[in-house]
């Protein structure tokens, strides 16, 4: 039986060294170091994307999604035919230490089958625009972090009720007070889901 033995990189023009741990590791691991030379196996992760528990928009006033990672830093919100039992514009609200953040957005929305684009603007939330009770939204919207706790707001669904066909497109900013830990989807009045489902997917 073999001995592991310490092995050590010498740094150059440097009297220390790196010590390589007397381990073998695991396979697909590699060296981190933390800086000071303390060297240590790490598992790298094949990807950096985690997808959220798919949440059906079928009852209800609001879709929360609470369990959001510290370190996050984009955010993508994925909607499957979701529509409610009316005509108020649908909302997206991001918050900390658990409640969603209701005031201090700067959002705008648009749509491209409305003779004036049926404009619309909010402060408490990210809005998206679409006037018909039997309508759905199909798509992707984007929370992106900008710095610190800033996040943007971006991205375009599908609008169809069966007559009108369109895309609703939507962007803005929010500063929170803390590190953003939940996605609230709701809407700008009292209007329950009906149709659908909701995921994200979050990138660290």
């Amino acid at each position: 039986m073999s001995t592991l033995q310490t092995t050590y990189i010498q740094k150059p023009g440097a009297a220390d060294a790196f010590a390589i741990p007397a381990t073998d590791g695991t396979a697909g691991q590699l060296l981190k170091t933390d800086g000071n030379g303390v060297l240590s196996w790490q598992t790298v992760s094949a990807s950096n994307l985690t997808r959220e528990t798919e949440e059906a928009s079928t009852s209800g006033t609001a879709i929360d999604f609470t369990s959001i990672p510290p370190g996050v830093r984009r955010i993508t919100i994925l909607l499957d035919q979701v529509s409610t039992n009316g005509t108020e514009y649908m909302l997206i609200q991001i918050g900390t230490g658990g409640s969603p953040t209701t005031s201090g957005y700067f959002s705008r929305t648009g749509q491209t089958f409305s003779a004036n684009g049926n404009p619309h603007s909010s402060t408490n939330g990210f809005s998206t625009t679409w006037g018909s009770i039997a309508g759905n939204r199909t798509g992707a919207l984007f929370l992106h972090n900008m710095s610190g706790n800033k996040w943007i707001c971006s991205g375009m669904h599908s609008a169809n009720d069966g007559v009108n066909i369109g895309v609703v497109m939507v962007g803005g900013v929010v500063t929170l007070s803390g590190e953003l830990d939940m996605v609230r989807i709701t809407q700008t009045g009292s209007n329950t889901f009906d149709q659908g489902s909701i995921n994200l997917i979050l990138e660290d």
